[in-house]
């Protein structure tokens, strides 16, 4: 497993993540922990985190889970072509309702797991690997999944660290 958790952007020492991702460094940013921001807000945020990743040498493109609901196979093909993911803080139950949407929880655990990629994040990135999501709507709010999805939180994490 090649993980990289940080405690906020890219932290302290950035060319470890670098170190770790094999190929031709080509490295998928998830934002949907950002689906609540606004339409500017996001590009912003976007744009800041493009800029930090490829002053380290990668070369990056975001995935936007949502375009991959109910498409868990378009999502791996998609997924495949990519040797690291990034996923930057948010908001952690609206990060889980789209992995869980589009296939993506699973996805990442067999591709951590099999070594496929190296993952990085930070904040709602790092939560989202662990067990259970309890006690994070402490800080992050539940309320935002029901309003934009209609639909109840998932508590369980993807249990990749605990």
């Amino acid at each position: 497993m090649r993980l990289y958790l940080s405690s906020f952007r890219l932290g302290n020492h950035p060319e470890k993540f670098s170190e770790m991702i094999r190929g031709r460094r080509r490295t998928a940013l998830i934002l949907n922990a950002r689906d609540y921001f606004t339409k500017d807000d996001r590009e912003t945020g976007k744009v800041q985190q493009i800029e930090n990743l490829s002053s380290i040498g990668l070369t990056v493109e975001e995935i936007d889970l949502r375009n991959y609901f109910g498409k868990k196979l378009e999502l791996k093909k998609a997924l495949e072509r990519f040797d690291a993911v990034w996923i930057p803080g948010g908001n952690v139950f609206l990060l889980r309702h789209s992995m869980k949407m589009s296939g993506c929880d699973e996805l990442l655990v067999r591709f951590i797991r099999e070594d496929k990629i190296a993952y990085g994040g930070y904040s709602a990135g790092i939560v989202i690997l662990s067990e259970t999501l309890k006690g994070i709507d402490i800080v992050d709010d539940t309320k935002y999944v029901k309003q934009i999805y209609n639909e109840d939180p998932i508590w369980d994490g993807l249990s990749i660290i605990s």
